[in-house]
């Protein structure tokens, strides 16, 4: 794209100064991601106002996408391009490359595993087809339209679509128009914004609300029937251990190290420690099976495929295993993790971290209380709870308001040759915990703060 076309894309006023010939690399909204000849958008977020940085791209940069009234750009003229509104322009150059571009966008929604599944996708369809997907979690409608103006004539699209009020979802289908929609799970997630699992699954369903002509939509089979009767043209390709399912699951074995998965009656090895995979998993195999990849192919795009970080990854260490599971947490994926956990065979001691799981509103304090509960059922004696909604909900187990309240409590806690779940949301920081029982030894690479700008 060339900035006379983004100007008129835009509608955008401009000044002589700015050359319309110069080409557009790619779009950035983050000043230091820049690079040589590409657009700059200055969005004012929660917490920093993208126009402060002006002056630190305007060099590099073919031009830069202003709001009209920004005080800070006062006596500013050179390759300027000015709008109403920044967010809206960037939606502006997404809605028009997805239009005008022939490409099949995939695009994953659910409760749980939405992220691990765009990894798995991408991971294993780049072994057939040049492919383009979302960064890290970017599945808000910023994120989304910053991963859809930044893919050129890639074969195959693949975006993360996150929600956590009524009403957001359609939006995203509008910007998306999928090809392929992909729901991993519907469980209890977001209840602030979403008040119970009929209207998770509904704004979920939404997700198709704009398909594309043709569109094809994979989702569990005990979802199969409510989504027929809401979008009886769409047609719907089913998984799970049903026998009625399409993607039918017929045996998954938990080694260490390693799942096994049969499906359709092929045996696949996955180089993973968790059974949370598994609707990743079929997904990835129904969208691999309407693209015509035979299973001979996959076996090895499958073997390689590695688990984003903290997604119960196994992290063993000097005097301790851990199993890190707290890149994020809601109700299902927290009980889930307490399942898994309990089904390990080890000799010694087994040690839980929780912390808090957010955006649960009022039925927080009961989703805290029913964890505790579950957490003894399933036999366990040793939680360390961290959050204030723990607080009300403790009992006798030891309560720590953050994170760096627990680093002062955990090493005299814990014994050599135990095994530690460490699970929570990832604005708990409970990755600060394995930090220091690795003795700085874990990677602080994958400690990835989340970004409300571009995510939910």
């Amino acid at each position: 794209m060339k900035v006379g076309e983004l100007a008129r894309i835009l509608k955008a006023q401009w000044l002589r100064k700015v050359d319309p010939e110069l080409s557009i690399n790619s779009f950035s909204i983050d000043s230091r991601d820049i690079q040589r000849n590409d657009c700059f958008i200055a969005i004012n977020g929660f917490n920093q106002d993208g126009h402060r940085f002006v002056k630190d791209v305007r060099d590099v940069v073919s031009c830069i996408v202003v709001e009209k009234r920004n005080p800070i750009l006062k006596g500013y003229h050179t390759n300027v391009l000015y709008v109403n509104d920044t967010k809206n322009a960037l939606k502006k150059v997404a809605l028009t490359l997805r239009k005008t571009q022939n490409t099949c966008t995939i695009a994953i929604t659910g409760s749980c595993g939405k992220t691990t599944t765009k990894e798995m996708l991408s991971h294993v369809l780049s072994h057939f087809y040049k492919t383009n997907s979302s960064p890290y979690s970017f599945n808000n409608e910023i994120g989304i339209s910053l991963t859809l103006a930044n893919h050129s004539n890639d074969m195959v699209n693949i975006i993360e679509a996150g929600i956590n009020h009524k009403g957001e979802m359609e939006g995203l289908s509008r910007l998306l128009r999928p090809n392929i929609i992909c729901i991993t799970s519907i469980g209890l997630a977001h209840l602030e914004g979403l008040s119970d699992i009929q209207q998770i699954k509904n704004e979920k369903f939404k997700l198709a609300e704009h398909a594309s002509n043709g569109a094809v939509c994979i989702l569990p089979i005990d979802l199969a029937e409510d989504f027929k009767a809401k979008y009886p043209n769409i047609r719907i390709v089913s998984f799970g251990d049903s026998k009625d399912a399409d993607i039918v699951l017929e045996q998954c074995e938990l080694g260490y190290n390693m799942v096994i998965i049969t499906v359709n009656g092929r045996k696949f090895y996955l180089k993973c420690f968790s059974d949370n995979i598994i609707n990743s998993f079929l997904v990835t195999y129904a969208v691999c099976d309407l693209l015509k990849i035979s299973d001979e192919s996959l076996q090895e795009a499958f073997t390689s495929f590695a688990l984003p970080p903290l997604r119960m990854e196994r992290i063993v260490l000097d005097d301790y295993t851990v199993i890190g599971d707290c890149y994020n947490s809601n109700p299902t994926s927290c009980e889930s993790a307490l399942r898994q956990f309990s089904r390990i065979l080890h000799p010694a001691r087994k040690v839980i971290i929780l912390g808090s799981m957010l955006e649960l509103g009022t039925f927080s304090r009961g989703f805290h209380s029913k964890i505790i509960e579950l957490a003894v059922s399933l036999g366990f004696k040793d939680l360390l709870l961290v959050g204030k909604e723990f607080s009300s909900v403790k009992d006798d187990f030891p309560w720590f308001e953050s994170a760096e309240d627990l680093l002062q409590f955990v090493n005299g806690y814990l014994l050599p040759n135990d095994l530690i779940l460490v699970k929570g949301s990832r604005v708990m920081q409970l990755e600060k915990v394995i930090h220091l029982l690795s003795r700085g030894k874990f990677n602080p690479e994958v400690f990835v703060k989340k970004n409300s700008l571009l995510e939910v």
